[in-house]
């Protein structure tokens, strides 16, 4: 198994392992919440370089996702529950604000956090879920 140098961002590259290549092909490292050091944006201008169009070349999906907006959380946080048969008086207004601040829009984060939340708020035997709730299943989660 190559090895890279001590102390390098990557210490060790796996035959195939696309996250240790992009590590140091972009100069990053992957801390322990599985999130790289640079968003997307920055690999994008990395990929724009003339040395990576080979790279570039082979990638068929060129996006940058910005997450979902003020209005758009809480449509899909409702849109959620109702696929679910929950019901909207099932969470309090300031805890759909909660989980827009938490999850900075972002559509996995504010579907962890909810399964949190609803679990702590079942749990907890709570009639809705509120900011507090919320804030209990961030801190489960660590996002804060």
């Amino acid at each position: 198994m190559p090895r890279c140098p001590r102390g390098s961002p990557v210490h060790a590259v796996r035959p195939g392992d696309a996250c240790a290549f992009l590590g140091i092909m972009t100069d990053t490292w992957w801390n322990g919440t599985g999130r790289a050091r640079y968003p997307i944006p920055y690999l994008n201008h990395i990929l724009e370089k003339q040395v990576h169009e080979a790279l570039r070349q082979r990638i068929t999906v060129h996006y940058n996702y910005e997450g979902l907006s003020d209005q758009e959380v809480p449509d899909y946080i409702h849109h959620k529950l109702e696929l679910a048969g929950g019901s909207r008086s099932i969470l309090g207004g300031d805890a759909v604000s909660a989980v827009h601040g938490y999850s900075e829009g972002n559509a996995r984060k504010i579907d962890n956090l909810m399964t949190d939340a609803l679990t702590i708020g079942a749990q907890q035997e709570k009639p809705a879920i509120d900011a507090e709730v919320i804030l209990a299943a961030a801190n489960n989660q660590s996002l804060t």
